[in-house]
């Protein structure tokens, strides 16, 4: 039989990094997925601001329930029309504005990529 200092060896030499390896795995699993939903981000949010380069009638931009729209596109128009979207997409996630584009013959291009 095996005496309680044997358990021991064996639970500290065996069992402890087997533990510390699924714990190992399971840390690199989810930065995996937390740097592959925020690229998957990134690229949406790209096509969204070439669908509104091609036509900036199209969208809509709300804070709530008030239609920021125009002071959005006064704002960051030209940026967006130069490929500048940063400032664009960190004052969208800042302040959890919506964005939506209807659909016309000038956006279905960049909306279609996304489905």
């Amino acid at each position: 039989m095996y005496s309680k200092d044997m358990r021991k060896e064996r639970y500290t030499k065996y069992i402890v990094p087997i533990f510390l390896i699924g714990v190992l795995i399971v840390l690199s699993l989810l930065a995996i997925d937390h740097f592959k939903t925020k690229e998957a981000n990134n690229h949406m949010m790209q096509q969204t601001f070439l669908a509104i380069n091609a036509d900036p009638d199209a969208v809509t931009v709300t804070d709530g329930n008030t239609d920021i729209t125009e002071l959005f596109l006064e704002t960051y128009l030209a940026d967006i029309k130069a490929g500048a979207y940063d400032d664009a997409i960190s004052e969208i996630r800042a302040n959890g504005y919506s964005i939506s584009i209807s659909r016309n013959n000038k956006t279905i291009p960049f909306l279609d990529e996304n489905e």
